[in-house]
């Protein structure tokens, strides 16, 4: 069984919640574009496209939340994990265990990015 260790854990969670810290200010400046936009349109369907980018950063901002409680109580289970090994002198976990959650940001930080990229290519377009 392959071991990842708890260090390597521990670091990757940092990496993730420093990540999420430059999502959320990402969603923030995309919020301000879009509240512009929409000042400066009334049409339907350039209401809509909004409405459509501000729902989706909404539910990013609410994915990255779950991903943080996520983190917080898988570090929670590594500080009891590493205390139990340095009981036993072993100091691993299965890597199994951080795959899943590593698969399920990764998924994320795509979507979250194809995302960004549509309303840059929408903004561009209202904004010309």
């Amino acid at each position: 069984m392959p071991i990842h260790t708890l260090a390597q854990s521990h670091l990757k969670h940092q990496h993730w919640l420093q990540e999420f810290d430059l999502f959320q200010d990402e969603v923030k400046y995309y919020q301000h574009k879009l509240a512009r936009l929409a000042a400066q349109h009334d049409e339907q369907e350039v209401e809509e496209r909004i409405q459509y980018f501000r729902q989706n950063f909404f539910k990013y901002l609410e994915q990255i939340d779950d991903f943080r409680h996520q983190i917080y109580a898988y570090e929670a289970d590594l500080a009891k994990r590493l205390t139990l090994a340095l009981r036993i002198k072993r100091q691993g976990v299965p890597e199994e265990d951080h795959q899943r959650l590593s698969k399920q940001i990764e998924d994320f930080s795509i979507a979250f990015k194809t995302t960004k990229m549509q309303c840059n290519e929408v903004i561009a377009v209202m904004q010309s």
